[in-house]
């Protein structure tokens, strides 16, 4: 059997390369999270979903579990994309398959609904690692 290569167009690869840089930055000045930025993965998949919306790419956030670990990540139809997946082990930010994602462990929970509706999304992440209308705006322009 021929394995298919995931086809990742060159926009994609550039926001998710530019939220991983804009990761590093933010946590070289507030120094909350950790080398591997475990913690910003919230902010991250927000700060993320928001470029490739406003590109015009429909995709959600969704909050979910990676073996134990709470994560963020962000969704589209046939792909998964990590900003945040140094956290996991993983060299740089990582875009899989749907099904490609499972077997790494990716459990969605539940999708991220409205920017409204952080506190009650968010109700039992720490405050710093909350994706904040006020945060995401303060992240992308570092």
């Amino acid at each position: 059997m021929i394995k298919k290569r995931l086809k990742i167009s060159k926009k994609d690869k550039a926001l998710l390369k530019y939220v991983f840089n804009q990761c590093k930055k933010y946590q070289e000045k507030y120094h909350y999270f950790g080398d591997d930025l475990c913690g910003l993965c919230a902010i991250a998949s927000k700060a993320l979903q928001q470029l490739m919306n406003s590109e015009g790419l429909h995709v959600e956030v969704v909050i979910g579990e990676v073996g134990t670990t709470d994560h963020c990540w962000v969704r589209s139809h046939r792909k998964v994309y990590d900003p945040t997946a140094t956290q996991l082990g993983f060299g740089g930010p990582k875009v899989f398959s749907i099904k490609e994602s499972h077997r790494y462990g990716y459990k969605q929970v539940r999708k991220f609904t409205t920017i409204q509706s952080v506190r009650k999304d968010f109700n039992d992440w720490p405050e710093n690692q909350i994706p904040y209308k006020k945060t995401i705006k303060k992240f992308l322009s570092l």
